[in-house]
């Protein structure tokens, strides 16, 4: 399955600095809670761009990001995983298959 999303990026065109899971470490996620461990090590995508700008609005750390770029994820470039929460119901997570640039998917929309 393809899939168009959107994310929060800092330069156009995107770069791979865009595209760095934050991973446990930082987000503070302990392997004992090992649905989150997982998830920290993907990157977080919005499948549209009205659920976007709520989500920017909602996540502090990156509202000094503020281009938003569009691209299609397909089976060739990872895996991909509704993960929704209350505030988020369009967000996803993906993880990045090895030997994969991400940012060269995405353009600043």
């Amino acid at each position: 399955m393809s899939l168009t999303v959107y994310r929060m990026v800092g330069s156009n065109p995107p770069s791979p600095e865009d595209f760095v899971p934050q991973g446990p470490e930082m987000l503070g996620i302990s392997p004992d809670d090992p649905a989150r461990y997982c998830e920290s090590f993907g990157l977080s995508v919005i499948a549209d761009p009205e659920g976007f700008q709520a989500t920017r609005r909602l996540v502090k750390s990156t509202r000094k990001k503020l281009l938003i770029a569009c691209g299609t994820i397909t089976p060739d470039s990872g895996v991909v995983a509704h993960t929704p929460s209350k505030a988020r119901h369009n967000h996803h997570t993906w993880w990045i298959y090895e030997g994969v640039s991400p940012h060269t998917l995405f353009k600043v929309v």
